[in-house]
């Protein structure tokens, strides 16, 4: 939990304010896109991005926690 959140406060505000909407509020993209005036595509985008952020500095963790 501490690393998802250490990494979301140190992403773009837009992203962490999409990822926010998306998992902890259970928005849809389509809900998202129409709230902040952007399209599907670049919610969608965002998200992805996250996503790969947050299994990098989970991958990097789980490394140096288990050797």
């Amino acid at each position: 939990q501490l690393l998802i959140k250490l990494s979301l406060d140190n992403m773009p505000d837009q992203r962490r304010k999409i990822f926010t909407m998306s998992r902890q509020e259970g928005m849809s993209n389509q809900e998202i896109a129409d709230n902040l005036q952007l399209s599907v595509r670049t919610v969608e985008r965002h998200i992805y991005l996250v996503l790969q952020e947050l299994k990098k500095i989970i991958l990097i963790a789980f490394f140096f926690y288990f050797n």
